[in-house]
């Protein structure tokens, strides 16, 4: 019903705005025309007359140049509510001389299934193809800055988009009820600016499934947030994540924040609940949790099972995880542990803190299922203040330190009060960790005969695969780990 009455007011609106507009001046060929400048010889298509609007159908072909009367001129624009209404024009193919496509040009054409937007083209005007249902495709060419508002409105069979790096802005419901469902914003480090408002952002409405962000947005808000998300990736000049960029997404079900990302805002990731493996890549930059609130979960309502932390970060008390964190891993880039991070984690198995790390704060409250904890620093990390694990883990959990040192972690604070601390070689070759023995490798296949469920990730944390195949080819060569039964396991392909 609002889909409806947003096409009627649209509709309604155009007709009024053309009630005194003059007719046609020319015709050639079957294709209406008025002069935009009688010195420059140049012109514009057009309808026939406000009476009869909608008068093309089937595929048209719009000349360059067009002669009338002795005298040839360039075709430069498409004239405002040139087509609109045309409802059996199927296709359109436009020449290069065209510059601007003015508004509602080609608006409830719901016949349009392709045209080509010139590769020179300067403007779209404001509901220039809303209402094209039936258009599945476009390519927006590079020269163009700015995407009007309502422009492409309730073009319901448009399913992929690609937003090339020129476009500056993006306007008012530019894309709104799209049936976009690929999104990719190509990479570039100037910021786009997208709309934003209540039931009028840029995309409100796009169902996305696959997202590519490829720079920094005025609004994040304003972009796809729905159920029906996927999963997104960031290109190497996006630097922050936006207030609620992805609230409510629970499709996700793998987030990859790569080292560029130098912030998260408030609410971004709340509610994602099919989130179940977070990846932090490693960087040397600390990444920031930017909020006025404190005590605020920015990932709350997240069902995380495997955390890796690759960098410091700056969160205060603002991020926690949950109970069903069952595996963690902290980068060797990391130097501290903040307080509360591991808060709460009641089903966190198997933890293991980087080579780098220096201090961990209050980090452990409620961990009662801790049962292994790899700790590759040589010199044991220091505690600023009691790290609150329970007792069960001080008398059950096995504590795993590089060889040579579990003398000096047996008298140091805290440490001391492990009853089991083991030695273990943390450079042994990934080669010799053995696989569950279900699951073996040849040294390019993942052979999974008993079909279990399999993650299968790149060395920066990218999920390449998972399902319960029963062979698995890797590709490329290179490292890649495997997760099965939340136990972790490490391969190369050769």
């Amino acid at each position: 019903m609002r889909k409806l009455f947003t096409r009627l007011l649209l509709t309604i609106t155009a007709l009024l705005c053309a009630v005194g507009a003059q007719a046609y001046d020319f015709e050639v060929d079957g294709i209406y025309y008025n002069v935009v400048s009688f010195p420059d010889l140049t012109c514009e298509v057009t309808y026939v007359d406000f009476v009869s609007p909608g008068t093309y159908s089937g595929e048209i072909t719009v000349p360059s140049t067009v002669t009338y009367n002795g005298r040839t001129l360039d075709v430069v624009a498409v004239g405002q509510y040139a087509f609109m209404n045309s409802i059996n024009l199927t296709n359109v193919i436009l020449p290069e001389s065209i510059k601007t496509i003015k508004e509602t040009g080609f608006m409830n054409c719901i016949g349009l299934k392709s045209i080509n937007l010139p590769s020179n083209l300067e403007s779209i005007d404001h509901s220039a193809f809303a209402g094209c249902e039936g258009l599945s495709s476009i390519e927006i060419p590079s020269t163009l800055e700015e995407i009007a508002e309502t422009a492409f409105n309730m073009c319901y069979s448009l399913s992929k988009l690609t937003i090339p790096q020129n476009i500056k802005s993006i306007g008012k419901l530019a894309f709104g009820y799209c049936g976009i469902k690929e999104l990719i914003i190509e990479d570039s480090d100037d910021e786009l600016e997208l709309y934003e408002g209540t039931n009028s952002s840029a995309f409100y409405q796009c169902k996305v499934e696959h997202l590519y962000v490829g720079r920094d947005l005025t609004s994040w808000k304003a972009l796809c947030n729905s159920s029906e998300l996927l999963d997104v990736e960031f290109g190497p000049y996006v630097t922050e994540i936006g207030e609620e960029a992805f609230r409510g997404c629970a499709g996700l079900s793998n987030l990859f924040i790569p080292k560029n990302i130098n912030k998260i805002y408030t609410y971004a990731f709340t509610n994602c609940h099919g989130v179940k493996n977070l990846h932090i890549e490693d960087g040397e930059n600390v990444l920031k949790f930017n909020t006025s609130i404190t005590h605020l979960n920015f990932f709350g309502g997240c069902e995380i099972e495997e955390f890796y932390l690759g960098r410091n970060v700056e969160w205060g008390d603002a991020f926690t995880l949950n109970s069903y964190l069952k595996e963690a891993v902290i980068g060797d880039m990391v130097t501290n542990i903040p307080s509360q991070l591991f808060s709460d984690c009641t089903g966190l198995e198997t933890l293991t803190i980087g080579s780098s790390v220096q201090t961990i704060k209050k980090a452990f409250t409620g961990c009662t299922a801790l049962s292994n904890l790899m700790v590759k620093t040589k010199v044991p990390p220091t505690f600023p203040e009691d790290p609150d694990f329970p007792s069960t883990a001080y008398l059950n959990c096995k504590v795993y330190v590089p060889i040579g040192t579990v003398a000096t972690y047996m008298v140091s604070e805290y440490w001391q009060n492990f009853w089991t601390i083991l030695e273990k070689d943390f450079n042994a070759s990934l080669n010799d960790v053995k696989l569950e023995e279900t699951i073996k490798f040849d040294g390019s296949n993942i052979l999974n005969p008993c079909g279990q469920i399999l993650y299968v990730y790149d060395t920066m944390g990218k999920l390449i695969y998972n399902g319960e195949g029963t062979t698995i080819t890797l590709n490329s060569k290179g490292m890649y780990i495997i997760h099965s039964n939340q136990k972790t396991f490490k391969v190369i392909a050769k």
